[in-house]
């Protein structure tokens, strides 16, 4: 009874407060905007504006809370319990708020399941932007940290390459493009700390708060996606339902708790700065004057990765066994 009582207290004394766990979803939040709306788009597109940059990464952080709470209650850990996480963020976001899943762009249903909910928000934002960065940002693995910011700075620049055969074209000078990856950059980089500073593993949410944060969410999906989609809007529940057994299964054999606490650090600050080499050499890819439609060739490589990757997670779920 004591050891009961005693554990209780030390859970108590290491959980986050409110204002605590409010600055986590920021920090996470603009750790996906980066990845999702940043690198996506390469450089600021006409109608970009501050006030609209500032709306989307809130919108993002309120993502980025739901998706700590899922990882919170379904004690996710396991490396392809992270990208089914992933998942649920993904079709959140181009599910319920963006509505590309269900078509869109040119690309017809169902090829949005994947593009770009699993291709790019599970795989790309969440999976490596997030969890595996920072681990090696948390380890100080700087070979590591080298390798994936070049890596990420020839992925942006040859991204970007493809933004010149728009109709019309849409371009932005070396200089802004440069002065935008290094401004996104030093921001990334806040917010990898920020996360890190704020004890991630001691994110723990009421039922109250749960509730509150997923009844807006609730209720756009009944007032706003329906209507605007239709029949479907019934695609979504499905997903979100085998999402909901696989990461059940999780937490059903998981006895520890998710990895959250693995993320609360103290990285170096030259680790940090490493990080830059993703700009610089973006911009060197983007000022070559190539011009190339690599969106497909992203597009056709990512969009069977997303299914591919989602079926080797659910599968290590133990769902079908």
């Amino acid at each position: 009874m004591e050891t009961r009582i005693s554990n209780s207290t030390e859970a108590q004394s290491h959980r986050n407060t409110l204002i605590q766990r409010i600055i986590l979803a920021l920090a996470l939040g603009y750790i996906f905007f980066f990845f999702g709306e940043r690198v996506f788009w390469s450089f600021p597109h006409p109608g970009d504006t501050l006030i609209s940059n500032f709306f989307g990464w809130l919108l993002y952080s309120y993502s980025a809370y739901l998706i700590l709470i899922v990882i919170e209650h379904f004690r996710v850990r396991a490396w392809w319990a992270v990208f089914l996480a992933g998942a649920f963020f993904g079709w959140l976001t181009e599910g319920v708020i963006a509505m590309t899943l269900f078509g869109g762009g040119g690309l017809p249903f169902p090829i949005g399941i994947s593009w770009t909910g699993l291709a790019w928000h599970a795989f790309i934002s969440v999976f490596i932007g997030w969890y595996l960065v920072m681990m090696f940002l948390n380890g100080n693995h700087y070979k590591k940290i080298i390798f994936f910011s070049i890596g990420l700075g020839i992925f942006w620049g040859v991204w970007s390459l493809a933004w010149a055969l728009e109709t019309p074209p849409i371009a932005i000078t070396p200089d802004i493009y440069l002065l935008h990856g290094l401004i996104t950059v030093l921001l990334l980089s806040i917010s990898y700390h920020f996360f890190s500073k704020y004890r991630p593993g001691g994110f723990t949410t009421s039922r109250w708060e749960k509730t509150g944060l997923a009844v807006p969410v609730l209720a756009f999906f009944i007032f706003v996606t329906i209507p605007a989609v239709g029949l479907f809007a019934a695609v979504l529940p499905v997903l979100f339902g085998i999402l909901y057994f696989a990461l059940k299964k999780n937490r059903d054999r998981e006895e520890s708790s998710g990895f959250l606490e693995s993320l609360s650090g103290q990285p170096k600050i030259r680790s940090y700065f490493l990080l830059f080499l993703a700009p610089i050499i973006a911009a060197l890819i983007y000022n070559s004057g190539i011009v190339l439609p690599t969106n497909l060739y992203v597009l056709y490589i990512t969009t069977p990765l997303g299914f591919i990757l989602l079926g080797i997670r659910y599968v290590a779920s133990g769902q079908f066994f």
